[in-house]
């Protein structure tokens, strides 16, 4: 189905939903196994094919020890390869990842990390939903890359989100 409104929406003519200036967008993420968190992102659109932004999440990870959490910063790049309403497209974050929980043992997470860079590739398909708003559906992953000494394994988790645009 999914498929099926790709192709039939791609011929649709370009909105002004990816015209130069101001892009903003909240995402909701599913994000390794048992990872759930909300994302923002503001910016601009260069023109109609590059955005670039910078943005924040929030992610929880509950592991039957407790629910670690985490805060992100980042900056965000996509591509909206076709000048459509419906077009697919590929980004990328970087940012700065830090653990928010910790418990009387010392205890941060079971991803062993407290803070990291973090590099999140991802590619999806977006659709104009009118002249102002869309949704993007995208899947990827994201590798963070701890800052301990005592630490040098990268962590890598899958992650899908749901992205409404505004």
């Amino acid at each position: 189905m999914l498929l099926v409104l790709s192709f039939a929406t791609a011929f649709a003519q370009t909105s002004d939903l990816r015209k130069p200036g101001y892009k903003g967008s909240l995402s909701l993420l599913y994000q390794g196994l048992p990872c759930v968190g909300v994302e923002t992102s503001h910016g601009a659109m260069i023109n109609q094919h590059h955005y670039l932004g910078a943005g924040a999440g929030f992610y929880v990870f509950p592991d039957g020890k407790g629910f670690p959490s985490f805060a992100e910063a980042f900056l965000d790049y996509h591509a909206f390869i076709l000048k459509k309403d419906s077009t697919p497209v590929a980004g990328i974050k970087v940012g700065y990842v830090r653990s928010l929980w910790e418990n009387a043992n010392g205890y941060t997470n079971g991803y062993n990390y407290k803070q990291g860079l973090s590099i999140q590739p991802e590619f999806g398909w977006s659709w104009a939903l009118g002249p102002k708003y869309g949704l993007s559906l995208s899947a990827g992953a994201n590798l963070v890359f701890p800052m301990e000494k005592y630490n040098k394994v990268v962590f890598v988790a899958p992650r899908a989100a749901i992205t409404f645009e505004f």
